[in-house]
Parts: C-alpha cells; sequence; structure tokens
C-alpha cells in the first residue's frame, strides 16, 4: 500500500495515461488483425502452393495473438492496479471518517464529564506510609522462670507495718511451737498415765496436743492483731 500523495500521483497517471493508452494500442492491434486477416485471405486465394500460404497465414495468426494477448494483459493490470488505488483510498477515507466520529463522541463524553464534574466534590485521599522492614531482627530472648515473690503485696492496705513487732511476733510464735511440740511428746503427768488404760492415754495426749495448738493458735492471732494498728 503507497502512501497518500504518492498513490493519489500513480492513480492519476493510470487513469489520464497508461488506461487511455493501452486502450488506444487494443484498438489499433484490433484495425491491423483486419487488415492481417483479408491479406492472408486473398494470399491463399490466388497462391499456387497453397501450403506456403497456409504456413504464412499460421505465422500471422500467432503473432496477432500474442500481441493482442500482451496488449490485454497491459490494460486489465492497469485497470486492476487503478482499482486497489481507489479500494484503498476509500478505505483511508473511512477510517478518516470513523476517527472523525470517534472524536466527537470523545468530545461530547468530556463535556458531558465537565458539566457532572461540577456538580461533585474533590475526594481527600489519604495515602499511607510503605511497609518498611526490619533489615536485621533482634534475636529473640529464652523464656527463664523467676520465683513467685509472696511479699510483694505485703506493704499493701490500710494498716502500717511496724518492723519491731513483726520481729516480736516471729519470736514469740517459734518459742511457743517449741514448747508446744514437747508439752506434746512428753505428758505433763507420767505417773497419771500409768494408771489410765491404754485408750485412755492414746485420748489423753491428743486433747493435750490440740490445746496446745490452741494455746499457739490464739497467742498468733492476738499478735497478728496488734501487728497492724487501723
Amino acid at each position: 500500500m503507497m502512501d497518500g500523495p504518492e498513490s493519489a500521483v500513480t492513480l492519476r497517471s493510470l487513469i489520464e495515461n497508461e488506461i487511455p493508452d493501452a486502450r488506444a494500442n487494443l484498438e489499433s492491434s484490433c484495425s491491423n488483425l483486419e487488415r492481417v486477416a483479408a491479406y492472408c485471405e486473398a494470399n491463399y486465394a490466388q497462391a499456387q502452393d497453397k501450403k506456403v500460404a497456409f504456413d504464412e497465414t499460421r505465422r500471422y495468426v500467432v503473432q496477432s495473438l500474442a500481441s493482442v494477448a500482451y496488449q490485454v494483459n497491459t490494460l486489465a493490470y492497469a485497470l486492476l492496479h487503478a482499482l486497489d488505488l481507489q479500494n484503498d483510498k476509500v478505505n483511508t477515507m473511512a477510517s478518516q471518517i470513523h476517527s472523525v466520529g470517534e472524536i466527537i463522541a470523545i468530545h461530547k463524553e468530556k463535556v458531558a464529564r465537565r458539566e457532572i464534574g461540577v456538580l461533585t466534590i474533590n475526594k481527600c485521599v489519604q495515602r499511607q506510609h510503605k511497609v518498611i522492614t526490619v533489615g536485621v531482627q533482634e534475636p529473640l530472648q529464652r523464656y527463664q522462670r523467676t520465683p513467685i515473690d509472696y511479699s510483694v503485696l505485703d506493704d499493701l492496705g490500710h494498716g502500717v507495718k511496724t518492723p519491731e513487732l513483726a520481729n516480736r511476733l516471729v519470736t514469740r510464735v517459734a518459742s511457743t511451737l517449741s514448747h508446744g511440740n514437747t508439752s506434746a511428746h512428753y505428758p505433763v503427768f507420767p505417773n497419771f498415765e500409768q494408771l489410765l488404760p491404754k485408750a485412755n492415754i492414746t485420748a489423753t495426749v491428743f486433747f493435750s496436743l490440740f490445746q496446745n495448738i490452741g494455746t499457739v493458735h490464739d497467742v498468733f492471732t492476738a499478735e497478728v492483731v496488734s501487728k497492724y494498728i487501723l
């Protein structure tokens, strides 16, 4: 396919020069063939040797057919070339018309969007920062078990803790427990257990043991109450 200006020049040359010249040559060949046919007919009728006249006529026929076929081919090629150029030109014009229609439709769409855009409000777009990966990650620390501190909540509350009373309480409780254990293992009346039966001795021992434990519990409760001053 040729460009626009070049194809236009070629089409003009074909229509104005090449096609008319090929048609004129074909018309002149037609008149020449008529004269050759008349000559061959007269020559064959007047010739003494009919075979020589027939061979001459055959040569004229072959040359005439070749000349006519060449001229017809030249004219047909020029016509087909002109038709192809005209077809390309028509297609180009059709595409231009189609593109013009698309341009008009796009312009109408822009105008419509502009009218709609008057009634709209600009939207604020919040841009978030990109996620930045840490280059070097810190190694995870191994789990270490820490012992439970039961004295963390000792200083909480409305009371006031006095160190002297606490130390005194610990001393008295320790001495009371030591005396209580001694009296629990050893009866106060060693001669009395010999007079009682075996079952009564066991009951007496348990009674004295619980009596001493109750005494220790009373002393411990009194000391704890005196430990905190409300």
